[in-house]
Order: C-alpha cells, then structure tokens, then sequence
C-alpha cells in the first residue's frame, strides 16, 4: 500500500468485533439481568411468586374492542399461603415489535384470595391481532400501594384462530 492511498486497514475488522460485542452484550444482559429485576415467563407457563401464589394465564381469545382488534384471555391466581391476601392487581401490555404500549383491558382492581383457593378475571390488550407478540405485566400490590410480590411478565404470541 501506498502512503497516498491507504487501504481498508486495521480499523474496519475492530470496528465489525465491537459492534459484535456490543450486541452480545446486550443479549446477555438481557437474559441474565432482566429476570434479576423482575420475572419474565413464557405465556403458556405459569409462575409461582414466593413460593405461594401462582399466575397464568388462560383460555386465549379473539374480539374487537372500540374498533381495534384485541387478544383476550383469563388472569389466575391461586393462593398457596397458610393466609387470606387482600391484593391490588395492576396489569399492562405491550404488543408487537418493537413493543409499543398498548391498553390492557382491565383496570386496576383489589380482590381477596382466601387460602387455597383461586381467583380468575377476563383481561387481555387492545391492538394485540392473532399472531402478534406480546408482554403483558402483572403487578400485585399491598393495601399501601407496595408490591406485594415482585411483578411477571408474559412474553407470547397471541394464539392464531383454528
């Protein structure tokens, strides 16, 4: 090479392994930081907070809402402590990629969950069409407005009609 005119040098092979890097990075932390701050789970599975208290979701299914198409399903929660809870449930959606936020069709309501027993509510999120992705975030809350347990999410796709 020629002082006048140089090649492609050193710097583009550097500069294709940090961007290579960075995005690893970026992977990793996503998979082994996010679960750190709160639990994030497949929507067909369900989760146990605290050893206790399981959430699902259930019964997956399509209507229109204002309009817009919505993905609706069923919210469980099953009480496994040796106690009555009085809980806040708050949810939210995302859908599509990238997530946007969208509604989520219930709103924030208190329930008591005797021992043992469960307790199911419709909700589901606006904008959501067969097929698409979503996260939805389910967040129990104390009588003080504290979190109760630490929030889940759902990541899926909602359901395609048979």
């Amino acid at each position: 090479m020629s002082p006048t005119h140089p090649g492609p040098g050193p710097s583009r092979p550097f500069a294709v392994f940090g961007l290579l890097a960075v995005v690893s990075a970026m992977v990793i932390a996503a998979v082994l930081i996010a679960p750190a701050v709160h639990p994030v789970v497949r929507a067909n599975e369900a989760h146990i907070a605290g050893e206790e208290l399981m959430v699902r979701l259930l019964s997956f299914d399509h209507r229109e809402h204002t309009g817009e198409p919505a993905t609706v399903w069923g919210t469980e929660l099953v009480n496994g402590t040796d106690r009555e809870l009085v809980l806040t449930v708050s949810t939210g959606c995302r859908v599509g990629l990238p997530p946007r936020r969208a509604e989520a069709l219930s709103v924030p309501e208190e329930i008591t969950l005797p021992v043992d027993e469960a307790r199911t509510w419709s909700d589901g999120c606006v904008g959501l069409a067969a097929g698409e992705r979503f996260l939805y975030t389910v967040r129990l809350l104390d009588g003080a407005g504290n979190a109760a347990y630490p929030p889940v999410t759902f990541i899926g796709e909602s359901p395609r009609p048979r």
